[in-house]
């Protein structure tokens, strides 16, 4: 069937009669040679004739070779026929909780996820805080935060008035605390007169101091 075949075809060439059909299932071509300048013949790639350029450039294929094939990464290569130890589980991963501190959405291998520590948002910030103190409402601790008070309670956050407050407690004290829970010892008596009769105070008890106390004799005192 090669023999006497012209690989590269010819304009106007007359064709032997020696290369024509006689079989009424070929079909006879006004050519000369194998192919119809243009087509791709049948035998493309395994003839000297499409190695020499005859029909064109002979296009890329892409021949499989080595690379990651465990699915779960993500340089995953479907067409590897190797594993060449170049998984990547990193580049792609993240977190793919929606309401994560982290979270990623074009993450696309689950990685370690971060949340809020409770009462606070991710920022650091008191979700409640009603007195604005920095310290959230479900985290305050109340009690009394007077450190001078007898109950002072150093783990107390917010004070809620229940603090002893110390003082004088003796009430002809001049310094007497009517509010003061406990007595501290802190009480001012003044002067003490060791000499009551003394009524002009020159030291002694004399005439004059007699004649002044019988002169305020039966004299109704103010309460």
């Amino acid at each position: 069937l090669v023999d006497g075949l012209d690989l590269h075809p010819t304009s106007n060439a007359t064709i032997s009669s020696f290369y024509l059909a006689t079989d009424e299932r070929l079909q006879v071509v006004n050519y000369h040679g194998a192919i119809d300048v243009g087509e791709v013949p049948w035998f493309m790639g395994t003839t000297l004739a499409s190695s020499t350029g005859l029909f064109g450039a002979e296009p890329e294929v892409e021949v499989p070779g080595p690379g990651c094939m465990y699915a779960a990464a993500c340089n995953y290569d479907e067409t590897a026929i190797s594993d060449d130890g170049s998984c990547d589980f990193t580049s792609c991963g993240g977190c793919t909780y929606v309401l994560a501190c982290n979270y990623n959405p074009e993450a696309t291998q689950p990685a370690m996820c971060m949340y809020p520590d409770f009462g606070y948002d991710c920022f650091g910030n008191c979700l409640n805080d009603a007195d604005e103190d920095g310290i959230c409402d479900q985290l305050e601790v109340p009690g009394c935060t007077d450190a001078s008070a007898g109950n002072y309670d150093a783990f107390a956050t917010d004070d809620d008035g229940s603090c002893w407050v110390s003082g004088c407690t003796y009430p002809d004290a001049q310094n007497y605390n009517d509010a003061a829970f406990f007595d501290d010892g802190s009480c001012l008596l003044g002067q003490v007169n060791t000499c009551p009769t003394d009524i002009y105070g020159d030291g002694v008890t004399s005439v004059p101091d007699l004649i002044e106390l019988l002169g305020q004799f039966s004299v109704t005192c103010d309460e």
